[in-house]
């Protein structure tokens, strides 16, 4: 338990970890996958436990709804992470927390440790993750909205004091106040594959999601996952020595999960936190006679928005038309490569980017994707779109026919970026995710088929491929194959 509460006195008869509610916190920090880590500022209001509860498990204080649990007993989910976007949206919609305002939403938990480094795996190792999570839920408490409640001394001041004392209401009280916080137990299991075993594994139809909730299920018996032969020979293989640990919130540390779910009712920990703006305390049943009520309450919203934009916000990593983009290879043992749009042959071929130089400072690696209708310019790109891909600052398109040599010719599926008509078929290609995702927005990281609307000689639709060996000067270089006839050696 990491709870800094110095500011409210506990005894052994109260609510186990009550003092979560009407508690400060910073929309930044807050480390959805540890709530415990998250109660580091002043209590909001002036609470003290007196009653007891329905169920008489402790006191609670009055102007305080506790509502048991009437659900199942736990629940738990797998996500596989691609993005930055995919975590933000994850710790979002599938994790722990809720919040009102759409500022605090949007750039939420992206100064928390948990996303940082979940980000740092995805973006610069180029890691994909996934996030196996289990709840176990024992009761929720909630401000009485019906009852009158006394704000803490000392955020009262400093509300009196604005707009000077800003910054230091921030600093003291975060961003938001715990309106509702739900208590139990949560457990996390994350493994982390490098794109090109992903890729491999995805290519094998290994469906790596089911596979690592039974990874988890495996785990949480403290059974070996490298022995189990209910999972996949490959999936075993990519996981071995990696992380086989579940991390546990609430309750105290078992050998037993069974154990450790029951000792979760005698130590719960905050598993939801709903969260409100401090700003929308600044009112007149708070602040009877207060001069310029609504200029102090306009002030404190401006000065806690433009804090929580210091954030990260996740809708930078969306795809949009006008773009300008790197396509690199997923899957292409070794060495990193980019779609180049130099033209050396007549045909489009991959390259490596120089010692110390990355794709996104390679000029002969950009490529700007567009929609075929030009009323669609700067909206978001999504799964299913039809698209063209410009070679960089010229009028040419990538064309999934046109290439040739001595031994391919147009017509073979050899492509060439070297066609000025956008509207002809071959230039044309249908975004597709190489994975299963509810998500429909492309974002920087997702892993893309890119399928010709053009039709070879057998009435196929192919796919955009890279090289099997770059270093095999006789391949055919990124031409277009069937998805499901054809897979990496």
């Amino acid at each position: 338990m990491n709870t800094n509460a110095k500011d409210v006195t506990v005894n052994k008869n109260e609510l186990n970890n009550w003092v979560f509610i009407g508690r400060g916190y910073d929309i930044l920090k807050i480390n959805p996958l540890d709530l415990d880590e998250a109660a580091s500022y002043n209590m909001v209001f002036d609470l003290k436990a007196t009653e007891p509860t329905s169920n008489e498990e402790g006191l609670k204080p009055p102007e305080v709804l506790f509502v048991p649990d009437s659900g199942g007993n736990y629940s738990s989910d797998t996500k596989e992470m691609f993005s930055s976007y995919d975590i933000q949206n994850y710790f979002k919609l599938a994790a722990s927390v809720g919040v009102s305002d759409p500022t605090g939403a949007l750039f939420s938990f992206s100064l928390s440790g948990s996303y940082e480094n979940a980000a740092r795996e995805i973006g610069e190792k180029e890691q994909v993750l996934t996030y196996t999570k289990l709840l176990v839920k024992k009761y929720r408490l909630q401000l009485d909205d019906s009852k009158p409640k006394q704000l803490g001394k000392t955020f009262k001041s400093l509300v009196e004091k604005l707009p000077q004392s800003a910054s230091e209401l921030i600093e003291k009280f975060g961003t938001h106040y715990s309106h509702e916080v739900h208590y139990g137990g949560q457990a996390h299991y994350t493994l982390v594959f490098n794109r090109e075993e992903y890729a491999t594994m995805n290519n094998n139809e290994i469906d790596v999601k089911s596979q690592a909730t039974g990874a988890f299920q495996v785990v949480k018996l403290n059974a070996s996952v490298e022995t189990c032969k209910d999972l996949n020979q490959e999936f075993r293989n990519k996981i071995k020595n990696k992380h086989e640990a579940i991390d546990y919130s609430g309750g105290t540390i078992q050998k037993d999960f069974d154990a450790w779910v029951t000792s979760v009712k005698d130590d719960p920990a905050p598993i939801y936190i709903g969260l409100v703006p401090l700003y929308d305390l600044v009112n007149e049943n708070y602040f009877q006679g207060l001069p310029d009520i609504k200029e102090k309450r306009n002030k404190l919203k401006d000065a806690i928005d433009k804090y929580i934009e210091t954030g990260v916000n996740p809708s930078q990593s969306l795809i949009c038309y006008g773009d300008e983009l790197q396509l690199s290879l997923v899957a292409n043992r070794g060495e990193k490569r980019y779609l180049s749009t130099e033209m050396d042959v007549h045909y489009t071929v991959t390259k490596a980017a120089p010692p110390g130089i990355s794709g996104a400072q390679l000029p002969t690696a950009k490529w700007q994707i567009l929609p075929v209708n030009a009323t669609d310019m700067e909206e978001i790109v999504k799964v299913g779109d039809v698209v063209l891909l410009k070679r960089g600052s010229s009028q040419k398109y990538l064309d999934a026919q046109s290439g040739r040599d001595d031994e391919y010719y147009p017509g073979d599926g050899l492509t060439s970026a070297d066609e000025s008509d956008p509207q002809k078929e071959s230039v044309k290609w249908k975004l597709e995710l190489a994975y299963d995702t509810d998500r429909k927005e492309i974002v920087e990281g997702d892993f893309v088929k890119l399928q010709t609307l053009w039709q070879n000689s057998d009435n196929e639709y192919g796919y955009l491929q890279g090289e099997f060996d770059p270093k095999e000067p006789k391949q055919r270089v990124v031409f277009f194959w069937k998805w499901s006839s054809r897979q990496r050696q």
